[in-house]
């Protein structure tokens, strides 16, 4: 008879969510700045006794700070699109330039079981 040990859990490790594929787009911000990913949506597991926590931090694809930021709780089974506002300088730069090239980082947390993904996005006036 195998007894289980005092110090560890039963349970099964949680399951990791599930970020979809979307690798590179284009997308337009609205006037105000929000800009909306149409992929990856980001799914929470739906045997997760607990929410799924998901965040992102869109950077210029040059490098530096951090240009926008996402975050939120997911219930189990449901999903999640990602959006931000730009920062004011980010706006000033869209309307000079007419574009901006960056990179969002993706991460998705349940539990102990986390899953990222980068994407490369080109964000246009409306």
């Amino acid at each position: 008879m195998l007894l289980a040990h005092p110090r560890r859990s039963s349970r099964a490790p949680a399951a990791p969510p599930s970020i979809a594929a979307g690798s590179k787009m284009t997308v337009r911000a609205t006037g105000d700045g929000w800009v909306w990913l149409p992929r990856p949506r980001v799914r929470c597991p739906v045997p997760a006794a607990a929410a799924c926590t998901v965040r992102a931090k869109a950077r210029p694809a040059a490098g530096g700070a951090p240009v926008g930021t996402f975050s939120k709780t997911v219930v189990a089974g449901a999903s999640a699109t990602i959006s931000f506002r730009l920062t004011k300088s980010a706006r000033a730069t869209l309307r000079r330039r007419g574009q901006l090239k960056m990179v969002v980082k993706i991460e998705a947390r349940h539990g102990n079981a986390l899953a990222t993904r980068s994407v490369s996005v080109t964000i246009t006036r409306r």
